[in-house]
This record gives structure tokens, C-alpha cells and sequence, in this order.
């Protein structure tokens, strides 16, 4: 068996549960104190999203063959042979010396809470609030989220859409400035401004924020340290071509921020409104904001060197789910566009979702235009716990619940009569619900896409798939759609060819990679390399299929250690 299928197998949480360690949810992660040195204070974390732990005392993390080999003190190929059985038993749990006198506790922080703010959505209702805090014993500053759920407080942002500080009136007015913090937004609007902020602070700026700006004249000003300069930076960057006017205050020297300096300002607020109409009026005015789509090839270069090093959280790894594509299909970067050619019952949906859990930890977005989501749920579930989708039924019918901490990266649209244009718009708004920008853009399948009205099928399928393409490059995701196949009704070969995609060729044309699935009969499919432009094609990989539990898995995987 290969690395990655005793991996798969063996669900790290489960595993570590079997040597005896209390593990206790904390949000996506669980949590313990560590098995492999004594400590007081639970440190030892276990993701099952990533299928890694890491103890933050002991500084000792890694796969669960690493789990496995430091809590037996064997090499890591006796590791791999112990959890190659589908059922292994661990070894008794050794006493664990200390390795080293723990340091004398820290004193704890007194936090005091210093005052909330709202932010309120389009109607005006709270939808969450940012809650400040001071430690009274040093004075440092910190901040919480919270939003009321069923009537109850719940600490956190999940599940919560984000939105800007002060919507309302950012909706309502032709000038807004876009400051750093909730503090500075409140001192320009009691200077008689409309201000408004992102949740989180610098380095939190989501493409959703934009939408709430487009066409608007927008002040921008960031603090006066490296992080408020880079914020600024991003900001602007993502206003681009969107706003009317953009203008970049500078806060004057040696203040931190506008409040600061506004603080100085003698006078009632008509006075310090004055002295920050006269910054405003000062910076230059950029027309639709900094865009210049030239780069040179020094600037490619940087973003080249960005692209490998952020490749953890934005590309699509194939192997990952089938070892064998590893040989001969690159890792896919933003801007690219996969499609999976089948017929009817070939399994297009469940090839989809197999893409999307082992595409963890990498956020995708799954736009299912043919299933309801209660059933794409059901499914889900299936694969997650490699059970069928009538044990799935069953157990919820009893009121149980399963396990989908593996598909935490995974979002849902179920809309249908989607236009590209709504897709793209909706993969930025997604980012404000989950948190973290959507990388991976799924689509089951093509030909439901609503095309642009007034032309033929096939001219509508032919923009579709070369707006969808656009919009690959344009919102920086990969892009991968299932297409329907065009068959004549002697055809007798199960084979799908490059071309058999159903209704146009701009499918394949816009495509680097193409896939064609068959099944040669219930337990097994074939998938052909039909199209590779970043490698070889053609070549076929046969793979398992377990319809009922949605789990298709290499039939003869490779050696881990082969590489492109």
C-alpha cells in the first residue's frame, strides 16, 4: 500500500483515539494533552481535515504514520506495515518520561471587555460584533467575534456572512472612507463622514468588500506602520477598475492612524473634519482606481515565486486522489480549466465530489445545477464515512449525525439556471461566508449553465464554456466542470474520445486538461487523459467504484516515490 492509502485508511483522529487520548472537539481540530511527554495543559492538536497532529509543547508533529511510529518507538516502515490491516492494535501505552522540567506558568491575562461593535447588514440588522478587549495586567489589546445563533451567543464567525462596518449607510453614500479599524471608522463619522472598515483588521480584505464600493469615490487610509502600508496596498489593488475615484491619505507623522491624529486637532469635530477633508483634498485622485493589466517580467516573476509558495492553499493536486495522475498531470494553478467528459450514469457528480475532499485543505465551491443539496449532503456523507447513502438516511432518520470535519473546505451552491456571470459573482461572495477565498470552482454540469439568450444551443454552450474560462483567470480559481458526451445511437465503444463533448468544441478548446470517463461495467471506471497541455496524454487509469458509499479509488496505484 502507498503512504497516501494508509493515510487515507486510517483516519488520524480514530487512530489516536485507539491509544487511549481523550480527544476534545475544538472547532475544526481536536484537542489533548499529549501522549508523548507529560504537560498539564493540553497542547496536543489533531486536524482531520489535513490528517495531521502537531503537540505545540513538544514541538512534535506529522501523519498519522508519525503518530504511530513516535508513540511505539518504531522507524516509520514498521509504522506503515502496523496500519497497512484495515484494524491494527496498538501497542500498550508506555510511560513517558518528562523531557524536560515544564517552564513556571506565565501569569494569566485579566481581560476586561472595552466595547462591541455592530455590523449591521444591507437591512440594518446586527449580524455580528467585533468585541474589544484590554488585558489589565499588561494592557495589550485584543479582539473576538461573536453573533447570536437560534437566540443563543456563539463566539466565532462560522457560518456567518461577512459584511462591512456601517453597510448601511456605505450603500446610501457617494463618498466612504475605507480606514483600518472600527475605532477610526466611528471618529470620521462623528466628523460627519461615511467610514467603514473590514472585520479582522489589515491583511483581511475579501473581494466581497469591493462589491459594497463599486462606482463610489473612495478614501483610502491605512495606518502608519509596514502592516497598514501592505493593507493599503491590497485594498487599493482589489478596487481596481471598480471604484470611480480612489485617493490614498497618508496620516501625517509621527501619528499611527487617523484617530490619532484628528485627536490633535484643536477644536469641536467641525474642526477635525476640516483637517480631514484637507488630507483627503491633498491626495491625487486616480481615476477607477490602479489598474494597469501590463506586468513585466520582473513583476511575472514575483508572482511566479508567490504562486509556488501559496501552492499549499490555491492549487488542485489530482494525485491526491488517484496516485497515478502524479506521473503525468501537474499540480493545477489558478486560471486553469479541468473537464471531465461521461455519459449519463458514468458517475460525473461522484467523480466531482472525490475531487473535492481530497482537494482539502484548499476552500472549494461545488455549483450542483442538477441534484438538491439534500441530496448532494447525503452523498457527501457517504464518501466522508466511507458508508452507503441508505446507512447515511438511516442514521439521521434516528437522529444521528455523521462526521464532515474532512469536508470543512467544501461549500454548496445548489441554485439552478446559474449564467456564468452569477457563478463568478457568487464564488466572490462565498468568500465572505467562509472566511478564506474560494480556490477551486466545481460544476456539474456544463450544459445546465445558462447561456446568453438568442442564439444557438450550441452557441450558447460555446460561450459558456469560453466565459467560464475567463472567469478562471479573471477571479484566480481552478475551474473544474463535468460535460455531458454527444454519442451517435450506433456507437458501440464505451470509450469517450476528445471530442465527443456534447453541443461545442470551445468545451475541450477551453480546457488544459480533459478527462474522459467510462464505466466497463459497476465496480470499475476508466479515466483517459484526454488532453494535457502542462504534460503527457494519452493515457488511461483504471480505477474502483463503490457507488453506493460515492468512493472511487485507484485500482493500481503507483509508488510514492515516482514522480512526474
Amino acid at each position: 500500500m502507498t503512504r497516501e492509502q494508509i493515510i487515507a485508511d486510517n483516519p488520524i483522529e480514530v487512530v489516536v483515539r485507539k491509544y487511549g487520548v481523550d480527544l476534545k472537539q475544538a472547532g475544526v481540530e481536536f484537542k489533548a494533552l499529549c501522549p508523548l511527554h507529560k504537560e498539564t495543559t493540553a497542547s496536543f492538536m489533531v486536524n482531520p481535515v489535513k490528517q495531521t497532529f502537531f503537540c505545540h509543547g513538544c514541538k512534535r508533529g506529522g501523519s498519522v504514520i508519525d503518530f504511530v511510529s513516535k508513540m511505539e518507538g518504531i522507524d516509520v516502515g514498521e509504522a506503515m506495515r502496523k496500519l497497512s490491516p484495515r484494524e491494527f492494535i496498538p501497542a500498550p501505552r508506555r510511560h513517558v518520561q518528562p523531557s524536560a522540567p515544564e517552564p513556571k506558568p506565565e501569569a494569566k491575562p485579566i481581560w476586561r471587555e472595552v466595547c462591541a461593535y455592530d455590523y449591521h447588514g444591507a437591512t440594518g440588522k446586527v449580524v455580528y460584533q467585533v468585541v474589544r478587549y484590554i488585558d489589565e495586567t499588561t494592557g495589550k489589546k485584543t479582539f473576538k467575534q461573536r453573533h447570536v445563533k437560534d437566540g443563543k451567543t456563539v463566539w466565532g464567525m462560522d457560518g456567518v456572512t461577512r459584511v462591512l462596518y456601517g453597510l448601511p449607510r456605505v450603500l446610501k453614500c457617494p463618498v466612504i472612507w475605507v480606514v483600518e479599524g472600527e475605532k477610526d471608522a466611528d471618529t470620521l463619522r462623528r466628523c460627519g463622514f461615511a467610514a467603514t472598515c473590514n472585520v479582522g483588521g489589515a491583511g483581511k480584505w475579501m473581494d466581497g468588500y469591493t462589491e459594497s464600493l463599486k462606482g463610489k469615490d473612495v478614501i483610502l487610509c491605512g495606518d502608519n506602520d509596514e502592516a497598514g502600508a501592505k493593507h493599503v496596498e491590497t485594498v487599493a489593488g482589489a478596487l481596481a477598475g471598480k471604484v470611480k475615484i480612489l485617493r490614498i491619505v497618508k496620516v501625517p507623522a509621527p501619528h499611527k492612524d487617523i484617530t490619532d491624529y484628528l485627536d490633535t486637532i484643536a477644536g469641536d469635530q467641525e474642526a477635525k473634519a476640516k483637517a480631514a477633508f484637507v488630507l483627503a483634498e491633498e491626495a491625487t485622485k486616480i481615476r477607477g482606481g490602479i489598474d494597469i493589466p501590463v506586468k513585466t517580467i520582473d513583476e511575472l516573476e514575483q508572482d511566479y515565486i508567490r504562486s509556488i509558495k501559496e501552492a499549499q492553499t490555491s492549487v488542485l493536486d489530482l494525485s491526491n486522489w488517484l496516485p497515478s495522475f502524479r506521473r503525468y498531470i501537474r499540480p493545477l494553478v489558478p486560471g486553469e480549466v479541468v473537464t471531465v467528459l461521461a455519459d449519463t450514469g458514468v458517475g460525473k457528480t461522484m467523480i466531482l465530489q472525490n475531487i473535492a475532499k481530497h482537494a482539502a485543505p484548499v476552500q472549494t465551491l461545488l455549483f450542483e445545477l442538477e441534484l438538491p443539496g439534500t441530496l448532494t449532503f447525503e452523498r457527501f456523507m457517504a464518501l466522508a464515512n466511507r458508508e452507503s447513502a441508505a446507512e447515511v438516511y438511516a442514521a439521521y432518520k434516528n437522529g444521528e449525525r455523521r462526521n464532515y470535519s474532512r469536508l470543512a473546505h467544501v461549500s454548496v451552491c445548489s441554485k439552478s439556471g446559474l449564467t456564468v456571470e452569477q457563478i463568478s459573482e457568487l464564488v466572490v461572495k462565498a468568500e465572505l461566508k467562509v472566511g478564506e477565498p474560494i480556490r477551486i470552482v466545481e460544476v456539474d454540469y456544463v450544459q445546465l449553465v445558462k447561456g446568453k439568450g438568442g442564439k444557438s444551443r450550441y452557441e450558447r454552450t460555446s460561450d459558456v464554456a469560453e466565459d467560464l474560462k475567463v472567469m478562471a483567470k479573471e477571479r484566480g480559481v481552478v475551474v473544474v466542470l463535468t460535460s455531458q458526451v454527444s454519442r451517435s445511437k450506433d456507437s458501440e465503444s464505451l470509450e469517450i474520445g476528445l471530442h465527443d463533448a456534447k453541443d461545442s468544441g470551445a468545451i475541450e478548446n477551453s480546457s488544459g486538461l480533459v478527462i474522459g470517463a467510462w464505466r466497463e461495467d459497476r465496480q470499475t471506471m476508466k479515466l483517459k487523459i484526454l488532453k494535457n497541455t502542462k504534460g503527457t496524454a494519452p493515457h488511461v487509469i483504471t480505477a474502483n467504484v463503490d457507488g453506493e458509499k460515492m468512493l472511487i479509488t485507484e485500482r493500481s496505484p503507483i509508488d510514492p516515490a515516482d514522480h512526474p
